[in-house]
């Protein structure tokens, strides 16, 4: 049984695209013969490493016995009834790209957080799995111990969804509670889409992360910041919920938006002791060593065992 994970071309840098690439090399670690496949001929993501083989669609059509092999795609329905494989899979990453009105018959569905599964109500009742996606300890990391704390202040913030604004934003709601707190947060870098390893390096040399994005199927990112080490200040965007707790191992605004909210958990990042930010911290790692690669095997294995269960049945 082949396994293909449909994508669409999309040259910026996203979490989405890199836990579909994750999901396929765990599949292939697990024995599996999977690709990724393109729409478009000659795709090639060169922004993070992996090992992943990418093919075309025609390519698939070529390679594919569509009665035994299994197809997986996003939320669009579309290119997965069009690829006419008798087993299709909907990987659901953000719960704000599904259509509400349809029942998506004929499509199994699996979901990266237990947000996304909560807000989507209409597939009560099915057969549905949660395979939530894992971070790579071998890019994001951090060393513990005194060094840690005694780096400069930095808080780092992406510069997508408006992230150059929401910044000012924070700074001045957090400065108007604490006069001149702004000061410490100096300097700010805003990072705009970048590889992989140059975003890991940037949470290594940062204190604090915000995470301002939402809506968010999961939020990669501020488990990435956790896994680095830094003191996540943000909103959930619904799937941060997962993981996200308050006052242990982030500073979490209580309304996704409100960035007087958020301004003054940045201020208490800000201007915490050291015990209470190096146990945070901590906490943040062990949240972040959660979301581990034999985590995620387990749950493709629980996942996928129907299929195999099929297939045998096939032979």
């Amino acid at each position: 049984m082949r396994i293909f994970y449909l994508l669409p071309h999309n040259p910026i840098p996203s979490g989405g695209l890199k836990v579909a690439y994750q999901m396929v090399s765990l599949l292939c670690r697990m024995g599996h013969d999977a690709y990724v496949a393109y729409e478009t001929p000659g795709v090639h993501l060169s922004w993070f490493v992996h090992d992943v083989r990418e093919i075309s669609w025609a390519d698939m059509a070529i390679m594919a016995d569509k009665r035994r092999d299994l197809v997986i795609g996003w939320e669009d329905a579309e290119p997965l009834v069009r690829s006419g494989f008798h087993s299709k899979i909907m990987y659901i990453q953000g719960q704000i790209f599904i259509n509400r009105s349809l029942p998506y018959y004929g499509i199994d569905v699996w979901f990266s957080s237990a947000f996304n599964a909560a807000a989507l109500p209409q597939f009560e009742g099915r057969e549905t799995f949660l395979v939530r996606p894992y971070i790579d300890r071998k890019v994001f990391f951090y060393d513990t111990g005194e060094e840690l704390v005694r780096r400069p202040t930095r808080v780092l913030i992406q510069k997508r969804k408006f992230g150059d604004t929401a910044l000012e934003n924070t700074l001045a709601e957090a400065n108007m509670l604490t006069p001149g707190v702004a000061d410490r947060a100096s300097p700010v870098l805003v990072l705009p889409d970048c590889d992989e390893y140059a975003f890991a390096s940037a949470l290594r040399s940062s204190q604090v992360f915000i995470a301002h994005s939402f809506p968010e199927g999961l939020g990669l990112p501020a488990l990435e910041a956790m896994a680095s080490g830094c003191l996540v200040v943000g909103f959930t965007g619904g799937g941060g919920t997962d993981y996200m707790i308050p006052g242990v191992n982030a500073f979490v605004a209580r309304l996704d938006g409100d960035y007087r909210e958020l301004g003054a958990m940045l201020n208490l990042a800000l201007v915490a002791d050291w015990h209470t930010a190096y146990t945070m911290r901590e906490e943040g790692r062990r949240t972040a060593d959660f979301f581990c690669p034999s985590r995620t095997e387990a749950m493709l294995r629980a996942a996928l065992a129907k299929y195999e269960y099929e297939d045998q049945g096939r032979v």
